[in-house]
């Protein structure tokens, strides 16, 4: 896997947050900004053995961080068979919590993200209306929802 780059756009349709275009390249860290669901597909099937081999290492880490409730059955967290307990979520939460990276992303209200070729920007706003109000201080967010979770944050 190419750790400074990968295909972005060729995700195209696995989420609605997806609004680069087909063929376009970007950089690892602006791919988390151009949506948390389109980056991982596109993490996951650059991964080295590809998608199987990512989701077979997502279910390792959970197990690494005691998450015995906790099935991934694809990168995104779309599929229904992704199982996870509360408890495991919390476990989740507090691990990502660990990375600025992480806590800087999920908690930032809108973000323009450059892509280099073609040239063009996109404006990318947190659907977390918590973060957006801007009066508290989030440390951490949970992105997105599935209208099967209830539009569940």
């Amino acid at each position: 896997m190419d750790r400074d780059r990968c295909l972005l756009g060729d995700d195209a349709g696995l989420a609605d947050d997806n609004r680069a275009l087909p063929g376009v390249y970007v950089a690892v860290v602006m791919g988390r900004h151009a949506g948390f669901l389109t980056a991982a597909s596109a993490l996951g099937r650059h991964y080295p053995g590809g998608r199987a081999a990512f989701i077979e290492t997502m279910n390792k880490k959970a197990k690494a961080l005691r998450m015995t409730h906790t099935h991934f059955a694809d990168s995104t967290g779309l599929s229904s068979q992704n199982q996870a307990s509360a408890g495991d979520l919390v476990l989740m939460a507090q691990a990502a919590s660990q990375y600025s990276l992480i806590r800087e992303f999920t908690t930032t209200a809108q973000r323009t993200v450059s892509f280099p070729q073609p040239r063009y920007s996109l404006d990318f706003v947190n659907t977390n209306r918590l973060v957006r109000g801007g009066s508290w201080d989030i440390q951490l967010s949970k992105t997105g929802f599935t209208n099967e979770a209830g539009r569940a944050w």
